[in-house]
């Protein structure tokens, strides 16, 4: 029957050799199967067929919104380590975080680059109270932040108390 002949694309992609449910096949031998198989694998087809859809769950914060225009603000849309300024790049870390009570205003935030953001909040870099960076291992083994500042000056609205918390409990 028409169904039992039919090949299932994921199948294809998910296995390295494909065997039709039954004796009859579209193909003349098993070595053209072989070699539709590597020519579908290698075609556009595979990035042409929807793609499996999954639903996540995203923590939504009231205020985010305010905090990132306040910080952004505050530090004239650039990165407080690296001076990038396309916006697009740029986050709204909070030095205290909320989960420990941290505030959403500008003296609780630095405005960084993602990446650096990502280092800030994982403990691989730390900004000392004294305005000294230190990076982990891996930062410093990494090609990418040579660059860093050695040390930085907190703007006048940055809450130096924050910064030491922060120093002090993470």
């Amino acid at each position: 029957m028409r169904d039992e002949q039919r090949f299932h694309l994921d199948e294809i992609f998910d296995v390295d050799e494909v065997t039709a449910p039954i004796a009859a096949t579209i193909f003349g031998d098993e070595a053209s199967a072989a070699q539709a198989i590597e020519e579908v694998q290698h075609s556009p087809l595979p990035s042409i067929i929807e793609r499996q859809r999954r639903i996540a769950q995203v923590v939504s914060r009231s205020g985010q919104s305010k905090f990132r225009s306040r910080v952004m603000e505050a530090f004239q849309g650039q990165c407080f380590l690296t001076g990038e300024a396309i916006s697009e790049v740029l986050e709204a870390a909070h030095i205290i975080p909320v989960t420990n009570n941290g505030s959403d205003l500008a003296e609780n935030g630095l405005c960084l680059r993602v990446d650096i953001h990502r280092l800030f909040d994982s403990g691989h870099l730390r900004i000392r109270p004294d305005g000294s960076l230190s990076l982990s291992d891996t930062v410093v083994g990494s090609p990418n932040y040579g660059g860093l500042p050695q040390v930085v000056q907190f703007p006048a609205f940055v809450n130096p108390a924050n910064i030491a918390w922060r120093d002090s409990y993470l």
